[in-house]
């Protein structure tokens, strides 16, 4: 049985790479890949998450659930106000459009600085997905308190 679960950091100690594999033997003979995928998260430059994105993932096989690729974006206050879940094969996406994916360009601190006006003009083109976003508001004591906490 292989089971490696590594979550890899960049100089400055930020998530940079997920990676995922747990091949599990069934019986004496006969073993299953359960999960295999690798993880990669870019950072915008003031060292705001920007985009997570799967870099592989075995075909037919589990990976977390959710988008494979998740746009970051934030408001004027670095708040997060955006978050875009998009679908399909996103490394065949960044090669349509001429980005370096090698590992070693991948794992340079300025490389979603480096082209980050090519993939967020690209994803705000793709209509492949959904969107969450959030709002904020002041808080408010008349409106807001008290708190009332669920008790268990």
């Amino acid at each position: 049985m292989v089971n490696i679960d590594r979550w890899e950091k960049d100089r400055k100690q930020r998530l940079g790479r997920h990676y995922r594999l747990q091949v599990v033997r069934q019986n004496d003979s006969i073993k299953d890949t359960a999960y295999h995928y690798s993880q990669r998260f870019a950072y915008d430059s003031t060292g705001k998450l920007a985009l997570a994105w799967f870099d592989y993932k075995r075909p037919g096989g589990y990976v977390p659930g959710g988008a494979e690729t998740i746009w970051y974006r934030y408001d004027e206050r670095n708040r997060l106000m955006e978050e875009r879940h998009y679908t399909g094969d996103v490394i065949a996406f960044f090669e349509k459009i001429g980005l370096d994916i090698s590992a070693s360009a991948m794992q340079q601190e300025n490389w979603y600085r480096k082209n980050a006006f090519a993939i967020e003009s690209n994803l705000r083109n793709n209509k492949d997905y959904f969107s969450t976003q959030y709002e904020y508001e002041a808080f408010d004591p008349e409106k807001h308190l008290p708190l009332k906490i669920p008790i268990k």
